[in-house]
Parts: structure tokens; sequence; C-alpha cells
């Protein structure tokens, strides 16, 4: 129990490492929206650090202005 306790642990903790390194990245590549960028990283994270507890889909709305980068924060 203990192993599986840990490995599960070291997991999320990766997870959460991953997350945080592109919020950081994000922020260098697009100026200007880094309230955005940890709104956008903050909705996703449970979905993301937890994904086997989701009992309905995460959804993320974002919205603005044409050319504001909408769809380049997403694939990036």
């Amino acid at each position: 129990m203990k192993n599986i306790t840990k490995k599960f642990r070291d997991e999320i903790l990766k997870k959460e490492k991953l997350l945080n390194y592109a919020k950081e990245k994000l922020k260098q590549e697009f100026v200007g929206i880094d309230k955005v960028i940890d709104e956008v990283i903050d909705s996703i994270s449970s979905w993301f650090l937890f994904p086997h507890i989701q009992e309905r889909p995460v959804v993320v709305s974002l919205w603005g202005l044409t050319g504001t980068g909408k769809t380049e924060l997403v694939n990036r």
C-alpha cells in the first residue's frame, strides 16, 4: 500500500511540475496575458492531475477579439 501511495504521489508531483513549467513557458511566449494563462492552467489542473476522478468533461471557454492568440495559446 505504501508503494502505491508513494507512486501516486510521485506521479502527481511530476504532473504538477510539468504544469508549472508549461505556465512559465507560455508566459515567456505570450506577452501581456499572464493572468489568462494562470486562469487556463488553474482550470485544467484538476483534470490533468486527477483524470481518473473526473465525472464530467472539463470545459474551458476562451473568448476575445480576433488575433489575440486564443488558438495559439491552446495549441501551445
